[in-house]
């Protein structure tokens, strides 16, 4: 999909992407209220777990040096790969039996982070103007501090009253 070409609205595409980059956030930044839980649940030290944080950051930061595959293949549909990758990791992450698996599915929602990330920041130089692009990254980008005002605690609530695979 050609994005010079698409007709859209900005004030939705500005809060869409805002709702990809909380999303992306919110499920890093969740995973720090949930160590202890997971240490018990999967019967491992700690510092096992903090793992997952380096296995996503390393992911993330890998999948930028990919980006300009975006470039070829556009902005949009990685955009959507991204999205539709997220659900399907939530859903094999709320069945996890093993640490081993909870930790490559972290590694592969990394991978997805960086992916949302590079694109949704592609997306806003590819649509919007030179003279609108750093307020227009300003409040895309407040989004990681929205997921750590909202999401932390809403998904701090969620592993309380259910379970920390419902986050």
């Amino acid at each position: 999909m050609d994005v010079q070409n698409m007709v859209f609205r900005p004030a939705a595409l500005v809060g869409t992407l805002f709702g990809v980059m909380f999303l992306a956030a919110a499920d890093n930044q969740v995973l720090f209220l949930l160590l202890p839980t997971l240490q018990r649940h999967f019967s491992v030290p700690v510092a096992t777990v903090g793992k997952l944080f380096s296995a996503y950051s390393l992911a993330a930061s890998l999948f930028l040096l990919l980006a300009p595959l975006s470039d070829r293949w556009g902005r949009v549909f990685f955009l959507r790969f991204g999205l539709l990758g997220f659900a399907v990791v939530s859903f094999l992450t709320y069945h996890v039996e093993t640490y081993p698996q909870l930790f490559w599915l972290r590694t592969a929602t990394g991978l997805l982070a960086g992916l949302l990330s590079a694109s949704t920041a592609s997306l806003v130089g590819d649509l919007f103007p030179y003279s609108q692009r750093g307020r227009v990254m300003g409040v895309v980008l407040s989004s990681y501090f929205a997921a750590m005002i909202l999401g932390v605690p809403a998904g701090a609530w969620v592993a309380e009253q259910w379970s920390w695979q419902v986050i």
